[in-house]
């Protein structure tokens, strides 16, 4: 119920729990990035609650639902202090440190390698 600050959730279960209204009280899930597994987002898109959120999979930081050399170029932009990275610039924390690094695009890699 306090969480106004709240821009990032994960979480790792295929099937979109069941949850009331309240649970994320104070978020504002239309700002707040939800990482599901991939298979998962058709089914958090549709959930009750969950679709409120800005739905993605790890990995996803231009948001198109791929998670493709776009993603690797959106994070380079950011690194690179560009301006087309500022619009990405929250996604693209792809390992969660609270930092956007190289780290991250490693990441990314090894989720296109099937490494992830």
């Amino acid at each position: 119920m306090f969480c106004g600050n709240l821009t990032r959730v994960t979480n790792l279960a295929t099937t979109p729990q069941s949850i009331v209204q309240n649970v994320f009280g104070g978020v504002n899930r239309q700002n707040c990035l939800l990482i599901v597994p991939k298979e998962s987002v058709p089914l958090y898109k549709e959930a009750t609650v969950w679709k409120e959120f800005l739905v993605s999979c790890r990995g996803d930081v231009n948001g198109d639902g791929e998670v493709t050399s776009s993603d690797l170029a959106c994070i380079v932009n950011v690194l690179a202090g560009l301006p087309d990275g500022e619009q990405f610039k929250s996604r693209a924390d792809v390992n969660e440190d609270n930092e956007v690094t190289a780290a991250d695009v490693g990441v990314v890699v090894n989720i296109l390698a099937g490494i992830e």
